[in-house]
């Protein structure tokens, strides 16, 4: 048995690498704990001596105890510094890398955001093309100025790849306001040619009424000439003899028989003039309907021009729409457009407007 006060102890450097490998001091502890039980094997505890040698090897098991926790603490500091060494070491790369890795990509961030701010700005140019601003009740001089600005405003700006959608926009503005701008004329053409044909009427009427007032003046001229006659010749008559009475009350019944033919006469002219004017006004209402059937057939197909050019126009500027997108995807492939690759692109579904079944 020795006399250190622990029992025997590796090295630091061996006892460090049996801190750290899995299960490492069990070879240690069980020779302390078999030299322990060899210090006290066959010692008799009724025995002050032996009883006192098996509290000597109980406190250097004690010692042993202690001086493995001591080297342990050592170690652990030791790894404490080296790991907060480690851990200051990491924030300065951290920081120093993180910088270098913002000063790489700053150019890459900076031309995203340009291209950001440009594609932000055509969409925003796009959505300025606005048919919906005027109508076919507009004026047309205010639907012209909307074609004029339409037009000035593609043309002064570069579109890029939005130039189609623009191109598209542009000409559905055009094709609607076109189809608004004649409407508006044929409007106005049409409100025009029925003021027209009012005031026509209007002169109409009162050139009869006029003719009709001179022959109610020529009639009453008449009537009053007559009546001074009838006067005249009432005092002829009422100097003359006696005798001449019955000759005067026969001219008196000739005058009044011709008198009611006079009326009779007036009374059908009258009639004849009443039916002359009716047929004028059923014939100048027959000409209005007329007239206004045709103002609304060229209408209708003007109209329907208009849609079917439209949507020819459409139709086509959906077709190269749809073209220019495969294109696109196809072009997006480079040089790597090969059978198995575009059959492989149709199936993973990213070129457009295109479906493959399986």
């Amino acid at each position: 048995m020795t006399d250190s006060t622990e029992l025997a102890l590796p090295t630091t450097t061996t006892l460090a690498t049996m801190f750290k490998a899995e299960n490492g001091l069990d070879p240690l502890l069980n020779k302390i704990k078999a030299d322990a039980l060899a210090m006290v094997k066959d010692l008799d505890p009724a025995v002050k001596k032996d009883r006192d040698l098996m509290r000597s090897a109980a406190f250097k098991v004690s010692m042993s105890k202690a001086e493995i926790d001591r080297r342990g603490k050592e170690l652990t500091e030791a790894q404490r510094k080296e790991v907060a060494a480690v851990n200051a070491g990491r924030k300065v790369a951290e920081a120093f890398l993180a910088d270098l890795r913002d000063q790489v990509k700053k150019p890459a961030d900076e031309w995203e955001a340009k291209e950001a701010a440009r594609i932000t700005a055509n969409k925003e140019g796009l959505a300025k093309f606005d048919e919906g601003r005027v109508d076919a009740m507009s004026e047309p001089t205010l639907i012209q100025q909307m074609i004029d600005k339409a037009k000035a405003f593609h043309a002064g700006r570069v579109w890029e790849e939005y130039a189609p959608q623009a191109d598209a926009l542009l000409r559905n503005c055009l094709t609607k306001w076109q189809a608004d701008l004649d409407a508006a004329n044929l409007r106005i053409a049409q409100a025009a040619e029925l003021e027209a044909l009012r005031a026509e009427k209007a002169a109409r009427d009162e050139a009869d009424q006029l003719a009709r007032d001179k022959a109610a003046e020529a009639e009453n001229a008449r009537i009053i000439a007559e009546q001074a006659e009838a006067n005249r010749i009432a005092t002829e008559k009422a100097e003359a003899a006696h005798a001449a009475q019955i000759e005067a009350d026969k001219l008196a019944a000739a005058e009044r028989a011709r008198v009611d033919a006079e009326d009779k006469a007036q009374a059908e002219a009258k009639a004849a003039e009443e039916r002359h004017a009716k047929e004028m006004a059923d014939a100048e209402t027959r000409r209005e309907q007329a007239a206004q059937a045709e103002r609304d057939r060229i209408a209708s197909v003007a109209r329907e021009e208009a849609y079917a050019r439209a949507k020819r126009e459409a139709d086509a500027d959906h077709r190269a729409q749809v073209k220019a997108d495969i294109v696109a995807a196809l072009s997006a492939m480079a040089g790597k457009a090969t059978p198995d690759a575009i059959a492989d692109a149709l199936m993973a579904g990213v070129i457009p407007h295109t479906k493959v079944t399986l």
